[in-house]
């Protein structure tokens, strides 16, 4: 419907490719739906996040801070409510202040990281669940599938650079579970079984 160099970070590309229609109204709805969709996902993960700080504050990963429900607020985890809100604010100021290339950069290793945690999900269900032969092979073609994006980045020279910044994000990521592991261990043997 519209070439590819003619799309740019600031017009919404549904409007720009439903220009030549002259569809007055179209650009409200898509521009109306995007807003939407975008609280709506900015909300499930706030709470996504919120809740995903407190179980892990229960089970001792992060300080027991985050943890603490709110009796003011009918149990509301405000500690890690107040965490989420400035990770969000963060990411907020960052778009605005960063470079328009380094911004894209860090938001396409944030999707690579995404389609990473899929990958590692599968990986682990294997171990956890009995499959069955199709199961098996639903989870390699995903896989493959999921391989195939990551590695579709590798070919494109403007998003190259975030698959080697989602590289750095997952050295980090490794090195913290390797100083994680001593106190899983210790958690692991202090456990009692009746």
């Amino acid at each position: 419907m519209a070439s590819l160099d003619s799309f740019h970070e600031k017009e919404n590309p549904f409007v720009m490719a439903l220009a030549d229609y002259h569809l007055a109204f179209f650009p409200h709805v898509f521009n109306g739906a995007i807003i939407i969709a975008g609280f709506s996902t900015m909300t499930a993960s706030l709470y996504g996040v919120t809740n995903l700080l407190v179980t892990l504050a229960e089970d001792g990963d992060v300080p027991a801070l985050f943890a603490k429900k709110s009796k003011k607020f009918k149990s509301l985890p405000v500690p890690s409510l107040m965490l989420a809100a400035v990770g969000m604010l963060a990411s907020i100021i960052t778009a605005l202040l960063l470079p328009g290339k380094i911004y894209e950069y860090i938001t396409t290793a944030a999707g690579i990281l995404l389609l990473n945690n899929w990958f590692f999900i599968i990986i682990s269900s294997f171990r956890i669940l009995k499959y069955k032969l199709w199961n098996k092979v639903f989870s390699f073609v995903g896989l493959a599938l999921i391989l195939a994006a990551i590695s579709g980045t590798l070919l494109e020279k403007e998003i190259r650079p975030g698959f080697f910044v989602s590289l750095l994000f997952v050295a980090i990521i490794c090195l913290v579970c390797l100083r994680m592991k001593k106190v899983w261990k210790k958690s692991k043997s202090s456990i009692r079984y009746y």
